[in-house]
């Protein structure tokens, strides 16, 4: 098991604040601070220094948090294979976002299951950030992402690719072709902070000197079934993966606009540690997921 004090440290790092970690571990203040006292004696150098009433993390703290995260999800790593090696039961432990869970993995787990009944499954449905976050501290294993994430800490492999489009209700008066001003003048509903297509969303308005700032109304719904619900009611225009409306295109209602000079094709990806140890596991899944989906 991983030394408690790193594990307060880790605590520390992300909440910015000795009260919260102690709430959060069932601590002590005093104790939090002895922790983090320990690891600057230890390595002898500061990891915390605070502006004002703010903490931020030195350079050091930096370089530790990184190792102390490695050996987290080591060491859960290694816990999943003596578990394995004892009960010989496979266990996976991984993570998908939102609309890759509900519209490409059903069918992948399906055929998974009745061809591996034994297989013990622990699956998380999580915004990109969350599922990064979960497989840096050693919680999953991989993870099915949409959106960016730091290539140099991950593995990935690409599970497909998709369309990225702007839909309005089949109802809706705009044109199948709009420019990017006549974008802005609509009401714009979104996902929320941390989920893979705001953020592709939010880079591809980037590239275009554009951003969220400068539509006419922004709304924030973090439930994807509620959010078509109000496009199919006129309520304004979203970016969707079309693999999460096919269904309601086919039926028209909903309709697909063009954005001039925007291209909309992106990617859903595999990713997982390079630290991994059972990268053969886990890129045998990743075979079996892209041969139920025809990739």
């Amino acid at each position: 098991m991983i030394d408690y004090r790193l594990l307060t440290f880790i605590d520390v790092c992300e909440t910015r604040s000795l009260t919260k970690t102690a709430q959060h571990l069932c601590l002590t203040q005093p104790a939090v601070t002895q922790h983090i006292k320990y690891l600057e004696e230890t390595y002898n150098t500061k990891l915390l220094v605070y502006e004002g009433k703010k903490m931020r993390l030195t350079e050091s703290a930096q370089v530790l948090l990184q190792y102390a995260l490695k050996t987290q999800a080591l060491l859960n790593s290694t816990e999943t294979e003596m578990y394995e090696l004892k009960t010989k039961q496979v266990r996976l432990n991984f993570g998908a976002t939102l609309t890759i869970a509900d519209y490409v993995m059903p069918t992948i787990l399906d055929a998974y299951l009745k061809r591996f009944p034994d297989i013990q499954l622990n699956f998380k449905v999580q915004n990109t950030t969350h599922l990064i976050d979960a497989l840096l501290k050693g919680k999953i294993e991989f993870a099915f992402i949409e959106g960016y994430f730091d290539k140099e800490q991950f593995e990935h492999h690409l599970l497909k690719k998709d369309e990225f489009i702007l839909v309005a209700s089949a109802n809706s008066p705009l044109d199948e072709v709009i420019t990017l001003e006549e974008l802005k003048k609509q009401r714009l509903i979104i996902r929320e902070v941390g989920s893979g297509s705001r953020d592709i969303l939010e880079k591809l308005l980037a590239n275009t000197n554009s951003s969220l700032n400068q539509f006419k109304q922004l709304d924030e719904i973090g439930n994807l079934k509620l959010l078509k619900y109000l496009i199919k009611q006129n309520h304004g225009v979203t970016f969707i993966y079309k693999e999460a409306v096919k269904e309601e295109l086919e039926r028209k209602e909903l309709k697909q606009i063009q954005v001039e000079g925007i291209n909309l094709n992106r990617e859903f990806n595999f990713i997982y540690l390079k630290s991994s140890l059972q990268k053969e596991k886990y890129l045998n899944f990743l075979k079996f997921a892209k041969s139920q989906i025809g990739e």
